[in-house]
């Protein structure tokens, strides 16, 4: 990799692709991601729901694929699955979205 006049211009698409590769942490065990009970945690938190009372869905169950987590609900008609990136998680968005369901 050289760099030239100061500058940035010498890096080639080889070297920019080691400069900015992404490195895969190992899940810690700890991460709250890794909890299907921490992360409805988590959603109930965010949506203002004391501990101990029940989310405002049938059934709400989450899953942790790669860098996406799902949100699966069921509120009566018929089952909605929402997405979320799981760095974000629970997004404003994603609060966003339960909302309108749980008002709908």
């Amino acid at each position: 990799m050289a760099l030239t006049h100061g500058g940035l211009a010498g890096i080639s698409n080889a070297d920019w692709a080691q400069i900015f590769q992404k490195t895969a942490k190992p899940p810690s065990p700890n991460d709250p991601l890794n909890d299907p009970g921490k992360r409805k945690g988590m959603i109930a938190w965010r949506l203002r729901i004391a501990e101990g009372e029940l989310l405002p869905f049938e059934f709400i169950e989450t899953h942790l694929s790669g860098d996406k987590v799902y949100v699966f609900i069921f509120l009566g008609k018929e089952p909605v699955v929402l997405t979320d990136e799981a760095d974000l998680f629970p997004s404003d968005q994603l609060i966003a979205q339960l909302r309108l369901i749980r008002k709908g």
